[in-house]
């Protein structure tokens, strides 16, 4: 596996092997955690509202594809 950046960089899967990775304390890894988590939830939404826009739903639509979501 290899990963590409926008600049010049590569790193194949073996280096990334060699990374060193720090063992957080359980409280900051609470805190990452909690944060990713709410990032990710506001982006969800966010997509959910453009693809809601993409296919013209009413605000009654929406309500209803969010229930059957849940």
């Amino acid at each position: 596996m290899t990963i590409s950046w926008p600049i010049p960089f590569r790193i194949n899967g073996n280096e990334i092997k060699t990374i060193p990775i720090a063992d957080a304390p359980k409280q900051t890894e609470t805190r990452v955690i909690t944060l990713v988590d709410r990032i990710l939830a506001a982006k969800q939404r966010e997509i959910d509202e453009l693809v809601y826009a993409l296919y013209g739903l009413t605000p009654e639509e929406k309500a209803l594809v969010q229930a059957a979501a849940k």
